[in-house]
């Protein structure tokens, strides 16, 4: 049994590749497996690709359409595709690659999450659409965090552990010795500092 990754997607570029993908992508959205292997609306994101012409037979096709695409105008009037998959382990680069490799004049940008496996990914050409590098979670806090956003990852990390800490770097220690003594107390709080890996495109692993 994989663990599952939740991956959210942004595409830019050509406006009649991104129309082909939107249309693809709400298609299948619409019309999702009655039977779904016991998942009830399940969309298999091959799907996708066979109604964009791709054969699947050589694609490691590990994912399915998770929420309803959306195509929008950007802040500065540019159409903006977003649509999320959830995947085995990791997000879906093959599957991705394969759309990358038949529109070619389209840009992917990606955040993928999979705690299991504490794998935290943001892809794509630049950081305009995904510009996060830290997430702060627990049974009480899921914060996102950029990377100018050390000072204020201090301040919460200290107000939620109720500790004074010099800096940054002591963040690690801090969080643990909180989890060691709220699990021999038996209090049910915990807290957890995950790091994205950042760089590479979404059609690589």
């Amino acid at each position: 049994m994989p663990n599952w990754c939740d991956t959210q997607y942004t595409v830019r570029g050509n406006e009649k590749q991104l129309t082909q993908l939107y249309n693809a992508l709400t298609f299948v959205y619409n019309n999702p497996d009655p039977d779904g292997g016991g998942f009830r609306f399940y969309r298999p994101f091959s799907w996708v690709l066979t109604h964009l012409g791709i054969d699947c037979k050589n694609v490691y096709c590990r994912c399915e359409l998770i929420d309803e695409p959306t195509l929008e105008k950007d802040l500065h009037g540019k159409d903006q595709l977003e649509f999320s998959t959830q995947s085995a382990w990791a997000d879906p680069y093959e599957a991705i690659g394969a759309i990358m490799e038949k529109l070619p004049e389209l840009q992917f940008w990606c955040q993928a999450e999979e705690g299991g496996n504490s794998y935290y990914a943001v892809k794509g050409p630049d950081q305009s659409r995904y510009n996060v590098k830290w997430l702060l979670c627990g049974d009480s806090v899921w914060e996102y965090y950029g990377p100018d956003d050390k000072k204020e990852l201090v301040k919460d990390v200290a107000r939620f552990t109720e500790t004074e800490f010099d800096g940054f770097d002591e963040i690690a220690k801090v969080i643990a010795k909180y989890n060691a003594d709220n699990e021999s107390s038996n209090s049910g709080h915990w807290l957890e500092l995950n790091e994205f890996r950042v760089g590479g495109l979404c059609n690589e692993s």
